[in-house]
């Protein structure tokens, strides 16, 4: 709460809003509240108080959030955490690519190898974003078994979040279940639960960095600091190796440059030495182990 010590009448302005830089809607109040009437499904909130005396001075208090919940969900949902090693330091991921304003607005998987051609797009990236990740169900390991493909965003502590920063995905055109759940990154080795995933309106948690054990195959996941697991970077082309390919037609032809780039394998938002002997030479010869 805001006071003022001098024991000075405060009014306040409200700002609120679906960005976590809310807009000021309700200004010079004499209580600090606001209605703001009917709200959306499944949508995260920001909301700040600033308060001000007659003597013209103000305090701001910090942005708070809070999400609502989708009361009649038409489609299942999974709920998932993910790590990439490239953008993992200490416990979570680096937020450069947002940062710069270098995540694009748009789904980045509609070209080889994967050729999704999904309509995911969005106005403003939801807070603390690292990427665009594409996410698979499957009625069994087998790549045949695809039944729902869709875009989505990887926040830096790891949560898979909707276009809207929901930390729960919705699958569209599937009926809930237990599917396997593979992840995509466009410079990451892809990695698949190891048994079906609960896909429903009020799924569990499936946190992929706690154990090796719960992707499927051997050794599909890198060790990072703290005991966590992570997908391996290095990937530039996609195509589930990390080999020489990677690093002349990928690191080689990008080394130097900035941008949205595959060959920016810590996605810091530039291509340079590090990219390639941190995270491509220590990962050569890794494979996906998805099928």
């Amino acid at each position: 709460s805001c006071f003022d010590p001098n024991g000075d009448s405060l009014t306040y302005d409200v700002y609120f809003g679906t960005s976590n830089n809310p807009q000021l809607v309700a200004s010079n109040q004499s209580t600090a509240s606001f209605n703001p009437g009917q709200l959306n499904n499944s949508t995260t909130y920001y909301w700040k108080i600033v308060a001000k005396d007659n003597q013209g001075a103000s305090t701001t208090g910090p942005v708070w959030s809070f999400a609502t919940i989708d009361q009649n969900p038409s489609s299942p949902r999974g709920e998932l955490k993910i790590f990439l090693e490239g953008p993992y330091y200490g416990n979570t991921m680096v937020t450069d690519l947002d940062s710069f304003a270098l995540v694009p607005l748009t789904q980045p998987y509609n070209e080889n190898p994967w050729n999704y051609n999904g309509n995911e797009a969005v106005d403003s990236i939801p807070p603390e974003i690292v990427d665009w990740i594409l996410l698979e169900l499957r009625t069994s390991p087998a790549a045949s078994s695809v039944v729902s493909r869709r875009a989505a965003f990887v926040r830096n502590d790891g949560m898979v979040v909707d276009l809207n920063g929901d930390i729960k995905v919705t699958f569209a055109g599937v009926n809930s279940g237990s599917y396997y759940i593979v992840v995509r990154h466009r410079n990451h080795l892809s990695i698949m639960s190891k048994n079906p995933v609960e896909i429903s309106d009020f799924p569990a948690l499936y946190d992929f960095t706690t154990s090796q054990d719960k992707a499927y195959g051997s050794q599909p996941m890198k060790l990072l600091n703290n005991g966590k697991y992570g997908m391996y970077s290095g990937d530039g082309n996609g195509n589930g190796s990390v080999n020489t390919a990677d690093y002349n037609t990928v690191w080689k032809k990008e080394n130097g440059s900035i941008g949205y780039k595959e060959g920016d394998f810590d996605l810091n938002g530039g291509v340079n030495i590090v990219d390639s002997n941190a995270k491509w030479k220590p990962n050569k010869g890794k494979v996906t182990q998805v099928p």
